[in-house]
């Protein structure tokens, strides 16, 4: 029998989690209520052995769970075992743990299976299990942007200005002031973004636009000629796996994990910075440079073969990743299913 712990809120874990849900249609559910306000759409709610728990360190909490998947070999969760005491109250259950070396610290437990898999990337001999991208609509998407392949013009990029402005928005405003090239628009989207949210309209040649919330993820990659994404500190981050599944090039941070994802550009100069203490640990977070952010962009926005290459990696991207199909092997083979 297969478990998992799917996340509820607002966060990019929380659309994995549940797309993973339906495509592996495990055969008991633990539903975590991280406690957001803004939950969105959840899927499979009437999963037929499921349960909803609070996602809080609570001893009596990790109990309850684990009398509910006493009868589960394996359990699959993303980054964390929200209950420290899981792993000892299921010694008989194994634990697979999707994580990254930055977030995950192994807990000593047998039973605890940590692999750090990327779209991209796996750490020693592990085969990468990557997220799959909600299709079919990814292939629509990305079959209009493959077809463009020109220097960018429209730029994404995802906010999240909480926890310590994890995706470098700041920085990227600051560097939209040295930007030197020709004129784009830059797009920044995020479900969690507050309405007071300062986005200047217009910085030099650059014009900003925030892009209202959309149902589909699939369409806020429509016409995108770059993601940009100057991460701060690391994660499965969902917004630049669901632009290679939408066939756009992807410039991010020269910090882990995805500066070892061979196909994002992931040239933008960091600063190491301090560490900082967070829910799941303390975590370096890096200070991404704005005149490095301003350059590459500049690189992107002129036709100086930059462009090319991330058109180039984007195709590639995209064709690795394929549908679920294309990875359903290797999860079925780590979770030792048939």
């Amino acid at each position: 029998m297969l478990g998992v712990l799917c996340r509820v809120d607002s966060s990019g874990l929380a659309v994995q989690t549940q797309l993973m849900v339906d495509l592996l249609n495990p055969d008991v559910v633990v539903f975590v209520d991280m406690g957001s306000a803004n939950r969105g759409p959840v899927h499979r709610l009437n999963h037929p052995n499921s349960m909803w728990a609070p996602g809080q360190n609570s001893a009596l909490t990790g109990q309850t769970v684990a009398r509910f998947l006493r009868d589960c070999d394996t359990v699959w969760t993303a980054e964390s075992v929200y209950w420290t005491s899981l792993p000892r109250r299921l010694r008989r259950t194994r634990i697979c743990v999707t994580a990254n070396p930055e977030l995950w610290r192994p807990s000593g437990e047998a039973n605890v299976d940590a692999v750090f898999p990327t779209v991209w990337h796996a750490d020693g001999p592990v085969v990468p299990h990557p997220f799959p991208a909600g299709r079919p609509n990814f292939d629509r998407v990305a079959a209009g942007n493959l077809a463009r392949q020109g220097p960018a013009r429209r730029v994404l990029h995802v906010a999240a200005p909480a926890m310590l402005d994890r995706n470098g928005t700041d920085p990227l405003l600051a560097a939209l002031r040295l930007y030197r090239g020709p004129p784009f628009t830059l797009v920044v989207a995020g479900a969690g973004l507050p309405s007071t949210f300062d986005v200047p309209r217009r910085v030099g040649d650059v014009t900003v636009e925030r892009l209202a919330p959309v149902v589909d993820h699939a369409d806020m990659y429509v016409d995108a000629d770059l993601y940009v994404g100057p991460r701060r500190y690391a994660g499965l981050h969902l917004p630049a796996g669901e632009a290679a599944a939408a066939g756009v090039p992807v410039l991010m941070s020269a910090v882990s994990p995805q500066n070892s994802w061979g196909g994002v550009d992931a040239s933008i100069v960091c600063g190491r910075g301090e560490f900082h203490a967070m829910r799941g640990g303390r975590f370096r977070v890096a200070v991404p440079d704005p005149a490095s952010i301003a350059a590459r962009l500049a690189a992107y926005t002129s036709d100086d073969g930059s462009c090319r290459e991330g058109w180039q990696r984007a195709a590639s991207l995209w064709a690795f990743r394929g549908g679920w199909d294309h990875v359903a092997p290797s999860w079925n083979h780590w979770l030792r299913r048939p």
